[in-house]
């Protein structure tokens, strides 16, 4: 019997080796799932070492953070395996100088290296944990520390069954694992840290929205301990004249205001802000600084501060937190107090300011100008309080900034103005210009070149005065002169073709009585005609022209309406369909029937021609009340009953451009010989002569609708005064937010509400507003906001306070319920709208329907 012996030793090991790597490269691939997997630092510690217990065929698996207390303890954060109460009976530190910290744990934190001890029987440095280790059969042990560049932040401890070497290339595998491990780690703390910082910022913007001076201090206060954790918060403001001593502007300890006092700041850690901006320390802060009691009473241990300089370095105050417990993320605190200190040292600095230049700049604050100084580069050095009001940006904002980039879209004007002003010195004269959130402005501006004691041209003195709103009255004035002028000059011109026309017409009479050819006659005929037609021409351009002229009865709209539509259904094509709602209860207007009669038909005549392909023409009536508040909105209008009368139609509808001048005389956009361009202008002119108003809303391819306002009498002998007055519904002290941003509107309303018992506040925009919001959403009851408004518009600003506050109960004001604004805004959930413009007891009404009885009555 013959047989052959082979050494496989070699092949043994190498087969070994690589079911080694193979396990742990299984291991580091399961881990880097659980990195994608894991929502919370928690579950992924836990999925890891779970995972290296399953995978990685160790016997235990934990993971420990480095504490920065006084033993530098090693603390355990997560485990799997056999633990059986191993970590919670060990000590295990990562100092260098006492026995605990020797193990392979501490040693790996100290030097960013991976330990590996084969055999723990051996090593004389596991000698305090051996027994422990032996009795549950660890007999070798990895540690991998967890690194955030340059520092160790933890360890991975894996301990093993057997006594064995790892290879280099299974060694490589795990460190690669605690690499991806401690990156994890970081970015989930980092997203973690960013929410924290949007939760902290927010509360920023809670403490110091709508509020100044003390109130503004004392917000802070709050809302800084909240964002940051802390159990107390104080904000102090040097003594001028004991530069060592400091007195809390104010202190706020677990939640609730303290009695401000002294305090000398020599012996605490506000000493070191006398050479230093920050002061952070993490732990046993009183046992550090004894000779500070309140330190002692507050049983602090953690203190993060920083002091308060003004914008030229000058030091105004300090600010600081306390913490009960030692410091877990000092980055964050720092970071977040930096802020919280930025605005309180602007605060202090802006009291400061106010308090020192107040005397000398009363003139200038008082001013209702615009009051600013530029260099001859434009960059800005001073700005008053008009400016601030009347652009948007406050002083601070805009000093150091140039005006070609703050307040003008288009420099051309200025560069020319600002060429006058070197030539002459002076300059004068009207400029367009931007607020901060877009709005256009008109100002008048008056500009002196400041000279220096040589002569030499330094700076430019401009006072602006804002000319908005007298140059919209203007445009106003001017057109309604215009329309004026035209009416004279149509009214002279249709004197004289009426004159011309008179024989014309009178000869065609005589000339067909004695003319017996009936080519020639049937020449005549259409003479005849054509006369008429202009005759009836001329005779709108003086209904135009001279306001209307007629008789005065007691007209009753209803059968108007009644007859116009008879006409309607009998002559318009059958593609367009006719509906009304007309009440019988309509009251009496006085006016000339024939005239209405014509408004009415001149009114559906155009609605027929904006539907070529056929559509629905609406006729409507209701008695309506206008009251003061109403009136206040439309300058056309008068308060008192009247009748108002809708025409609609679902036609193509018009831009903005065109219902500008629908009603200047002469104006259409119909084919050439279709159309005379008086229909609208006889009508407004007509409505005007009998007292009323018309309004048009429109929007290209939702149609046009017509409102006609007429002076109604409710009873033939019935006055005014007489009138029952409405018993309209009173709030409750409800606090209400207006948005808008037209000025009178905000204004009307605010008086209206304030009248009739609720609080109002009011934001000229979808900015102002969201921030009103956010720092007040829990008192404000009610929301009225405009569809229609610059920088943010209706339907955006009710998103965002819907996200602020699901619960959010908001009204929406526009013009049109067809807007496709106000469809965003139903598909947003609001759910009450009020067309403008509208009365006083429409909007009490919708308040009180909106508000009801759910509300209690915070002030504003």
């Amino acid at each position: 019997m013959t047989g052959t012996v082979q050494d496989i030793t070699e092949r043994k090991l190498t087969e070994t080796a690589l079911a080694e790597k193979t396990r742990a490269l299984q291991l580091l691939s399961r881990c880097n799932e659980a990195l994608i997997r894991s929502e919370t630092e928690e579950q992924l510690l836990a999925d890891i070492c779970q995972t290296a217990v399953d995978i990685g065929g160790f016997q235990l698996a934990w993971v420990g953070y480095a504490l920065d207390d006084a033993a530098k303890t090693i603390a355990p954060q997560a485990h799997a395996g056999a633990e059986e109460g191993y970590l919670a009976k060990t000590i295990i530190s990562w100092a260098e100088n006492v026995p605990a910290g020797q193990g392979p744990a501490g040693r790996a934190i100290r030097s960013g290296e991976p330990l590996v001890i084969p055999d723990l029987e051996a090593a004389e440095s596991f000698q305090p944990w051996l027994d422990a280790a032996r009795a549950r059969g660890f007999r070798g042990v990895i540690a991998l520390p967890l690194m955030d560049t340059p520092r160790t932040f933890g360890v991975l401890v894996l301990l093993m069954t057997e006594v064995r070497q790892p290879l280099p290339d299974e060694l490589q595998v795990l460190q690669e694992l605690a690499h991806n491990m401690a990156f994890g780690i970081v970015n989930m703390r980092a997203r973690s840290a960013q929410k924290r910082m949007q939760t902290a910022l927010v509360n920023v913007a809670a403490a110091v929205s709508a509020s100044t001076g003390r109130q503004f201090f004392e917000r802070l206060a709050r809302n800084m301990a909240q964002a940051l954790g802390a159990q107390a918060s104080f904000v102090a403001q040097f003594l001028p004249d004991e530069p060592l001593t400091a007195r809390t502007i104010t202190a706020v300890v677990d939640g609730q205001l303290t009695d401000n006092f002294d305090y000398i700041i020599e012996g605490t850690p506000c000493e070191s802000f006398i050479t230093s901006d920050t002061c952070m320390i993490s732990a046993h802060v009183a046992d550090q600084f004894p000779r500070s009691p309140s330190l002692a009473a507050l049983g602090a241990q953690g203190y993060v501060g920083r002091r308060l300089d003004s914008s030229t370095g000058k030091l105004l105050g300090l600010i600081f937190v306390l913490f009960r417990a030692p410091l877990q993320e000092p980055d964050f605190v720092v970071a977040m107090l930096q802020i919280f200190a930025a605005r309180a040292a602007a605060e202090l600095e802006r009291q400061e300011t106010d308090a020192r230049v107040r005397e000398q700049a009363a003139l200038l604050d008082k001013a209702q100008d615009a009051i600013l100084v530029r260099d001859l580069d434009h960059r800005i050095l001073y700005w008053n309080h008009s400016a601030e009001r009347l652009y948007g940006w406050s002083a601070g904002e805009a000093v150091g900034r140039t005006v070609r980039d703050l307040i003008y879209r288009d420099a051309a004007p200025l560069d020319a103005a600002f060429k006058k002003l070197m030539s002459s010195g002076e300059w004068f004269g009207e400029l367009e210009q931007v607020t901060k959130d877009g709005k256009p402005l008109t100002v008048e501006g008056h500009w002196s070149l400041v000279r220096d004691e040589l002569g030499n041209p330094q700076s430019v003195l401009a006072i602006n005065t804002d000319v908005t709103e007298r140059k919209k009255i203007e445009t106003q004035y001017l057109r309604s002169q215009r329309m004026e002028s035209i009416g004279t000059l149509a009214g002279g011109i249709a004197h004289d073709l009426n004159n011309v026309l008179a024989p014309i017409m009178m000869s065609i009479e005589l000339l067909k009585m004695q003319e017996k050819d009936s080519r020639r006659l049937s020449i005549l005929t259409t003479i005849e005609g054509s006369a008429r037609r202009g005759a009836d021409m001329v005779q709108q351009v003086l209904s135009f022209a001279r306001g209307v002229e007629g008789q005065q009865l007691e007209v009753q709209v209803g059968h108007l309406l009644k007859e116009i539509q008879k006409i309607v259904q009998d002559t318009f094509l059958k593609n367009i369909e006719v509906r009304s709602n007309i009440p019988s209860d309509l009251w009496l207007v006085h006016g000339d029937p024939t005239q209405l009669h014509q408004v009415l038909l001149n009114l559906c005549v155009n609605a027929r021609d904006a539907m070529p392909d056929g559509g629905t023409l609406s006729l409507a009536a209701s008695n309506l009340m206008l009251d003061e508040h109403y009136a206040g909105m439309n300058i056309e209008a008068t308060a008192g009953p009247h009748v108002r009368i809708v025409v609609e139609d679902s036609g193509t509808g018009m831009p903005p451009e065109m219902i500008e001048r629908i009603f200047e005389p002469f104006f259409t956009t119909k084919e050439l010989g279709k159309g005379t361009g008086l229909g609208l202008s006889t009508t407004l002119a007509i409505v005007k002569s009998h007292g009323g108003f018309v309004r048009v809303y429109s929007e290209l391819g939702m149609g046009t609708r017509f409102h006609i306002y007429l002076p109604a009498h409710p009873g033939s002998d019935a006055r005014i005064g007489d009138i029952p007055q409405v018993d309209l519904p009173r709030g409750n002290g409800e606090l209400v937010l207006v948005i808008d941003d037209e000025a009178a509107v905000r204004q009307i309303t605010r008086q209206t509400l304030e009248a009739f018992g609720y609080c109002v506040l009011l934001a000229s925009d979808g900015v102002e507003a969201t921030s009103i919001y956010a720092a007040r959403k829990e008192e404000i009851a009610v929301v009225l906001t405009d569809m229609m408004m610059p920088l943010m518009d209706g339907p955006t600003t009710i998103q965002v306070l819907l996200r602020l506050n699901p619960e959010a109960r908001i009204i929406a004001a526009s013009g049109l319920n067809a807007n496709s604004m106000v469809a965003k805004a139903v598909s947003a959930g609001v759910k009450f709208f009020l067309p403008k413009p509208y009365t006083a007891e429409t909007l009490l009404k919708t308040m009180r329907e909106v508000v009801g009885d759910q509300f209690s009555a915070p002030r504003a």
